[in-house]
């Protein structure tokens, strides 16, 4: 059973958590998942958050607790810029692949996250194979234009839902023999990535009713027909709680159907997604990215290179812009 983070006053600081003077630009807490205490890809992440405005982005960490903490050493997260004492403390989860324990490891960061001030408007969920491939500015940008929208999506619909309404309730609630119960109903269920961004609006009423819902995602219930957990638990809740926009902030392609596993890009698929990520809609991150040296320091190299194009770069798209 998870329980709630320390107040604001005891939350550790780091440099992406200062009270910040009043701005139009949200403030938007980043949550990592990770296995070990140090992000692999530390330093294109650290590019990115520079470039945020002063105060509008914090920085939280799970780290799966079957992993001891480095004892020092600049390579830990103690020394990783933005990620400095971002490291939240316990309740930690060991997270098993197609398991509820991703959807508790990420409850338990968005409680943390919630009692620092000043209060986030967003909640992003990124893994250690996650990349920023755009600014931090543009990302802001868009995000306080789309006040109140979480960013979730549906990305199949089963026959049986397809079917009709009646067939779809009486398949649902076989599948999940709890979800009634727990207040999940036929007619909101939706199956999507879990890399979700989650506006407050609807966040804080999925963690008020945290308990309530388990049991049906935690509990035995037809996951060929609905999905692991972490599939179909936010893209559900959000279409039940509010407002959403009909896609997400991490681009993804498809991989290994065997696996589950999403596409893996590597350094020379940088100019194709940086393409990508201006389209509509607009993608800022993509996963999944090789967790080494070589991938950080391609991912820098393509961040600096879009904040500071080129001079015939800058002309193209001044070009583009105007025809």
């Amino acid at each position: 059973m998870a329980s709630h983070g320390p107040p604001a006053a005891s939350a550790p600081p780091h440099p992406l958590g200062r009270a910040r003077a009043a701005s139009p630009a949200p403030t938007v807490a980043f949550l990592f998942t990770l296995r070990r205490d140090r992000h692999p890809l530390g330093r294109a992440w650290n590019a990115f958050f520079r470039t945020c405005p002063n105060g509008t982005a914090r920085v939280h960490v799970h780290t799966d607790p079957n992993f001891k903490p480095r004892s020092a050493g600049n390579r830990t997260l103690g020394g990783q810029g933005a990620f400095t004492n971002a490291v939240i403390p316990t309740p930690k989860v060991h997270i098993a692949r197609f398991g509820y324990s991703m959807v508790q490891a990420r409850m338990n960061l968005m409680r943390y996250a919630v009692d620092v001030s000043p209060p986030a408007d967003w909640f992003l969920f990124f893994s250690e194979s996650d990349a920023p491939l755009r600014s931090c500015p543009d990302a802001m940008r868009y995000l306080a234009r789309h006040s109140g929208s979480s960013f979730a999506y549906s990305d199949h619909t089963p026959t049986e839902q397809q079917a009709g309404a009646r067939a779809w309730e009486r398949t649902f609630r076989t599948a999940c023999t709890r979800c009634a119960a727990a207040n999940i109903s036929a007619a909101t269920y939706r199956h999507g990535p879990g890399w979700v961004g989650l506006h407050r609006d609807h966040a804080l009423p999925i963690l008020r009713r945290e308990l309530e819902h388990e049991p049906a995602f935690a509990g035995e219930y037809d996951w060929k027909l609905l999905g692991v957990p972490d599939e179909w638990y936010w893209a559900t809740l959000v279409e039940a709680h509010g407002r959403r926009a009909d896609h997400i902030l991490t681009y993804m392609e498809p991989g290994s159907a065997e696996t589950g596993h999403s596409k893996t890009f590597h350094a020379d698929d940088l100019p194709r997604l940086v393409a990508k990520a201006r389209s509509a809609p607009p993608f800022f991150f993509a996963r999944k990215f090789p967790t080494t040296p070589q991938m950080d320091e391609a991912l820098v190299r393509s961040l600096m290179s879009t904040r500071f194009p080129s001079r015939n770069a800058t002309r193209k798209r001044r070009d583009c812009d105007s025809s």
